[in-house]
């Protein structure tokens, strides 16, 4: 005769496993799409920096720059990078600062996502040398 005690418990135990994996598995998914999307920002966000430091009227822009508490939703920023970061990294927002070299060059607003840093220095041009640097911040619309 089968111990029903016994086999109760046994296909509870495998049920119990059964739930544990299927929630490590969710955990695990999850992760994968949020490390795809961070990734997805990081080339964006190099691609942009990229772009701006070989355009050289932007670069030259950039160094005569002398206003710096100011990022690219302020209406004081250099017009001609705005579109840069304007619709350019699909499921981000992003915004791009100048700064002095030895400055700490933080974003100026409280933002509630993550946020992707990266940043370039820009030095120089044919006839002009003033190091500045370029970082642009991208966080994930939810």
């Amino acid at each position: 005769m089968v111990n029903k005690k016994g086999f109760i418990k046994v296909v509870e135990a495998f049920l119990a496993i059964l739930m544990l994996l299927g929630i490590i598995f969710l955990v695990v998914q999850s992760n994968n799409v949020n490390d795809k999307q961070r990734t997805f920002i990081e080339k964006k966000e190099q691609e942009i920096l990229m772009n701006i430091q070989v355009n050289n009227t932007l670069r030259q822009l950039i160094l005569e720059e002398t206003e710096f508490d100011i990022d690219s939703e302020n209406d004081t920023f250099i017009p001609e990078l705005k579109p840069y970061v304007n619709g350019t990294v699909l499921g981000a927002e992003c915004f791009l600062k100048i700064c002095l070299i030895d400055d700490t060059c933080n974003l100026n607003k409280e933002i509630d996502n993550s946020v992707y840093i990266k940043e370039v220095l820009i030095t120089s041009s044919l006839d002009l040398y003033n190091p500045r640097k370029l970082r642009i911040f991208c966080t994930e619309n939810v």
